[in-house]
């Protein structure tokens, strides 16, 4: 029986894999996986999971869990937004790793983001992806 689940198996490659500093250079406000501190600065990366469903064999035996995460720089630039992204996807398109938790074996972009709103008047930016991750966890 594993001792974690699939998806922090898939949160803590994430994390590791986009925290380096080919992202974080430009992504000063950090790489976050959940939920943003409200008093963030921006550019930022925020990944979420969105959706997961089971794959199994004969005899309900699981072979992995596929995830959709979706992946997102925000910022006020779209430069700056936009060059946080691509470094993004070079990191995660076919990307795999073996985090302590457990396994992700593939990851793949399934579709990119792209759009902006204002709030309050702040001009907020986000560009990325949806990921699909296969991950085990141990």
């Amino acid at each position: 029986m594993p001792t974690f689940t699939d998806t922090w198996t898939a949160s803590q490659w994430l994390y590791a894999t986009l925290n380096v500093s080919a992202v974080t250079t430009l992504a000063t406000g950090g790489v976050h996986v959940g939920t943003v501190p409200s008093d963030q600065t921006m550019p930022y990366v925020v990944a979420r999971s969105i959706t997961a469903s089971d794959v199994t064999e004969v005899s309900a035996i699981r072979i992995w869990s596929a995830q959709l995460w979706d992946v997102i720089a925000v910022g006020e630039v779209w430069e700056t937004v936009d060059k946080i992204a691509a470094a993004v996807d070079v990191l995660l398109h076919k990307g795999s790793g073996a985090p302590s938790s457990g396994t992700v074996h593939e990851c793949t972009r399934e579709r990119p983001i792209s759009f902006d709103e204002v709030d309050e008047g702040v001009n907020y930016i986000y560009v990325g992806g949806t990921y699909l991750i296969k991950a085990t966890a141990v």
